[in-house]
């Protein structure tokens, strides 16, 4: 995992070098969540999501955590507010067929997938030389044992992300 940090370490700061070298002003804070967003793809799927390369929150994932994260600190201290907006499946499903991408989840739940996918389908020999959170989800290469069911897998991918 330690090489997939450095690739983004060493990305963060070629991109921080190429704005010193024009001299120009940079907004170091979205840099570094980029960072820590691009590390977190990396050490859970061996792949950045991209933040650092294009210079933005790709797929509005991390705008969409963060509005998450308000929410659950209004409805945390308004539990009972909670089954009326988005603990209502109705409202919900509703809301994201008005506006699509409203949620981070969806797109968080499709990487997540089709992650799993492509180790299922490159099978244990390419999670053994994975070094990565979702290889040691899957299972135990050795004993083919999965450590996990699927639902239980997505919802630790989801957690990490």
């Amino acid at each position: 995992m330690q090489s997939s940090v450095d690739g983004c370490t060493k990305l963060l700061l070629d991109k921080l070098h190429e704005f010193a070298d024009k001299q120009e002003v940079v907004d170091i804070g979205p840099w570094l969540q980029w960072y820590a967003f691009d590390v977190i793809g990396a050490i859970t799927f061996s792949q950045r999501f991209g933040c650092l390369e294009s210079g933005s929150d790709v797929g509005g994932l991390i705008s969409g955590i963060e509005d998450a994260l308000k929410y659950v600190g209004v409805v945390g201290q308004l539990p009972e507010l909670h089954p009326w907006l988005i603990g209502n499946a109705k409202l919900i499903t509703t809301i994201q067929k008005l506006v699509p991408g409203v949620s981070p989840v969806p797109n968080i739940i499709k990487i997540i997938e089709s992650q799993i996918k492509k180790y299922d389908l490159e099978g244990k020999y390419y999670q053994s030389k994975k070094e990565d959170f979702l290889a040691y989800y899957m299972g135990d290469s050795v004993t083919g044992k999965a450590r996990m069911d699927h639902d239980d897998l997505v919802g630790h991918c989801l957690g990490s992300v």
